[in-house]
């Protein structure tokens, strides 16, 4: 009878550890995923804050609100399974499509990869997209996101200078002035490509 009350216990407490390890698995990818958006909680924190807002801000909310929800999936998506279907990209840059278009943004969305991307692209392509309407304080015209061999974002209406710099994992944006915008190219480090 002492035997198996030591068991239990022994099962029980092991229990409680594998819980409390699972909990702090948890708790260490909220904290990875909100430290990855903390600008974008920023950004809905002080738009939040104004005394009245207005069409144009509740846009401004649900688009920095569609690439927190989204990116924090691709995210969690790639931890879960080490890597992201392209179908889930899709949907993802379709949801911003349709709050930039809510925002007066003229959007257009060709997405013809012609492989499938590395799950770190996927998630910087959601990063460079969110940092250029952050950068033009998402005041644009318009932008075509084009996905095949290249990533490449067209965008028009900002007066916002966009300059080729590097970004993480060994990727750069490329900025080339165009005719009333730019043409920002996502490449790997080096590569180089001339219009």
């Amino acid at each position: 009878a002492e035997l198996e009350e030591k068991q239990d216990l022994l099962a029980q407490e092991i229990r409680i550890q594998s819980d409390e390890t699972s909990i702090q698995a948890r708790n260490d990818i909220y904290d990875s995923l909100s430290s990855e958006v903390a600008g974008q909680l920023i950004l809905l924190t002080a738009l939040l804050s104004k005394e009245s807002l207005s069409a144009d801000d509740w846009n401004r909310i649900c688009l920095i609100g569609t690439y927190i929800k989204r990116f924090c999936n691709l995210r969690l998506t790639y931890q879960e399974q080490q890597m992201i279907p392209m179908g889930d990209l899709a949907i993802s840059l379709q949801d911003m499509a349709k709050c930039m278009k809510n925002l007066g943004i003229r959007t257009s969305l060709d997405f013809c990869p012609t492989s499938n991307l590395e799950p770190e692209l996927i998630l910087l392509i959601m990063k460079t997209l969110e940092t250029i309407l952050e950068e033009a304080d998402f005041c644009l015209t318009s932008i075509a996101i084009h996905i095949s061999d290249r990533v490449c974002f067209e965008i028009t209406g900002t007066d916002h200078e966009f300059v080729s710099c590097s970004l993480e994992r060994g990727y750069c944006l490329q900025a080339e002035k165009v005719p009333a915008g730019y043409r920002l190219l996502l490449l790997h480090e080096g590569e180089v490509v001339q219009s």
